[in-house]
């Protein structure tokens, strides 16, 4: 079976657009899945977000960044399309930044980049909880090595996308 076939079946295919629509719904939410899954999430994801709003998704792969920064201020250089505003906290990214309708996907989270954006998706939810038309569309590829314990606490269950019962039968006979 192809990939696109692959993402095409009914449960991978059910599992990206419940993605996006979280997204839509709660702005920041995680997608957990096995590593070989998760390294192909981030281009789907992206080819199922252009295809709903026709605005190109941001793609951030933290393996390519190098070094660990600041997710505000990672955020902040990819999303402001040229504009020099000066960002340094989560309220100044949300004042400034949040309603941009571009999708973000994050990837390839490691030990202590995790540490940053669990710290990031906090603040974000703590400063959001009484207003959501300030939420970002920003979906993190978790990696493998994060307990459902610290994902739930970062996101709360609902806006965290299990790789769970995804695929059966039925999707490889497809």
């Amino acid at each position: 079976m192809n990939l696109e076939a692959f993402w095409d079946s009914p449960g991978p295919s059910r599992f990206i657009d419940t993605a996006l629509d979280n997204i839509d719904k709660f702005g920041v939410v995680a997608v957990h899945a096995p590593d070989r899954i998760a390294n192909l999430v981030p281009d789907i994801l992206a080819k199922k977000a252009f295809s709903r709003n026709r605005v190109q998704p941001v793609s951030i792969h933290m393996k390519d960044i190098g070094v660990a920064r600041s997710p505000v201020s990672l955020l902040a250089s990819r999303l402001q399309g040229g504009r020099r505003i000066r960002i340094r906290t989560t309220k100044d990214f949300l004042d400034t930044l949040a309603d941009s309708p571009r999708t973000v996907i994050v990837s390839g989270l490691n030990r202590e980049t995790w540490d940053l954006w669990s710290g990031f998706v906090s603040s974000v939810r703590s400063e959001t909880k009484n207003d959501v038309s300030k939420i970002p569309k920003i979906v993190v590829v978790m990696p493998a090595n994060v307990s459902q314990k610290q994902m739930l606490q970062t996101f709360g269950n609902q806006a965290l996308q299990r790789w769970q019962g995804i695929v059966d039968r039925l999707d490889m006979e497809s």
